[in-house]
């Protein structure tokens, strides 16, 4: 099922407490500021799930994400997130290094360690429970705040990877056994 989340039906005084409330408590919880009025802020959150994961376009004027100490050990998440920049750019610093992303470009991080992520993008996400992917990977810590450029192959594969599961349907028979593949 599909969920969106948007400031634009909010008033705009009100668009950024709405942020900060449930977009970023939905996906990952963080503290959210920006620079702008709250009037001048728009943006919106579609998110599936996809058996274990969830997949999610984010789309907003720059802002902060803020994932700090306490939000880790508040909400029990244990996800890494892969992060694709489809326009617009973002810094992302966590465990000691940043990188700047720009069109096309990946950064994977993990929820379980503070990051701070200055986002102005149309950015799509996937969520993966760190069980899963450590299961398929093994340690993955090298990756974490690093960037996949977009002309790496890698990067082409896990974008096009993304897309079909942003715009793929699925019966509800054919939902649960992609569901079972996937975890």
């Amino acid at each position: 099922m599909r969920q969106c989340l948007t400031t634009s039906d909010k008033r705009p005084a009100e668009r950024m407490a709405y942020w900060q409330d449930v977009v970023c408590k939905k996906y990952v919880s963080a503290a959210a500021a920006t620079d702008l009025d709250d009037a001048d802020f728009s943006g919106s959150l579609i998110s599936r799930e996809l058996g274990p994961l969830v997949v999610a376009e984010l789309t907003a004027p720059l802002h902060f994400w803020s994932r700090k100490a306490s939000h880790v050990r508040n909400d029990g998440q244990e996800v890494f997130i892969v992060s694709l920049i489809r326009s617009g750019g973002g810094e992302l610093r966590q465990q000691g290094r940043t990188v700047r992303l720009a069109e096309g470009d990946l950064a994977i991080y993990d929820s379980a360690a503070p990051f701070d992520y200055a986002l102005h993008a149309s950015t799509q996400l996937i969520k993966i429970p760190k069980p899963l992917l450590e299961a398929k990977l093994g340690e993955v810590g090298g990756f974490i705040g690093c960037k996949i450029e977009r002309g790496e192959p890698l990067a082409a594969i896990l974008s096009d990877l993304i897309a079909r599961c942003l715009t793929l349907e699925l019966a509800d028979e054919a939902g649960s056994v992609a569901a079972k593949r996937l975890s």
